[in-house]
């Protein structure tokens, strides 16, 4: 059995779009009147596709970025520091689980992702997992409860028996990333309660 390792802050899909449009329409001087699409005669704008793009996924991207700004300014004030050698590593990991370079490569350009902006988010991931570190021991005890209650997920075909030692170190990086998950939602909530945050789009 292999688990997804788990990504707290990964903006690609729709937030990613909205963040190329709304950057394309503030450095150009004509960007409203831009072509993205036709149809027959029919010009569709970049100021059409904007404001579709922001009435469907607007709030939620907004509410995105306010996050993003939330943790970077946590960040900072923890002096969090994370070193190549830390972010190669962790690089090398989702790789691997991804079913090597070329897939890891496809998925990139799938999201319209650059490896350079991924390798950000690693930064960003490993930060957060720092600060998060004291609280997040996985027991023994909890490795076999998770091995004993989902023990059917981890047999192989052709093999009749299933031992814990042979998935015990898989199941200790499942549990710690899903204790990880619960402790940044909880410390986000409150690293927002610190700062006054106004939401334009709220009343629109």
């Amino acid at each position: 059995m292999r688990k997804k390792r788990l990504f707290p802050l990964v903006a690609v899909g729709l937030l990613a779009i909205i963040l190329v449009v709304a950057t394309g329409c503030s450095k150009e001087k004509k960007a409203t009147d831009e072509t993205v699409a036709t149809v027959g005669d029919e010009k569709i704008t970049k100021d059409e596709l904007y404001k579709v793009l922001v009435q469907v996924s607007g709030q939620e991207a907004l509410a995105s970025l306010i996050d993003k700004k939330v943790i970077e300014l946590e960040l900072k004030k923890e002096k969090v520091t994370v070193s190549d050698k830390e972010v190669e590593a962790e690089l090398a990991k989702y790789i691997e689980s991804g079913g090597g370079e070329e897939a890891f490569k496809a998925a990139l350009k799938q999201n319209g992702m650059t490896e350079k902006q991924f390798k950000e988010n690693i930064v960003e991931f490993l930060s957060i997992q720092k600060v998060l570190e004291p609280g997040k021991k996985i027991t023994d005890k909890e490795i076999k409860t998770y091995f004993e209650e989902n023990k059917e997920t981890f047999q192989e075909e052709g093999k009749t028996e299933v031992k814990l030692e042979d998935h015990k170190e898989e199941i200790k990086q499942l549990l710690t990333d899903q204790k990880l998950q619960e402790q940044y939602v909880e410390w986000l909530e409150k690293a927002k309660e610190k700062y006054k945050i106004e939401n334009s789009l709220v009343t629109k």
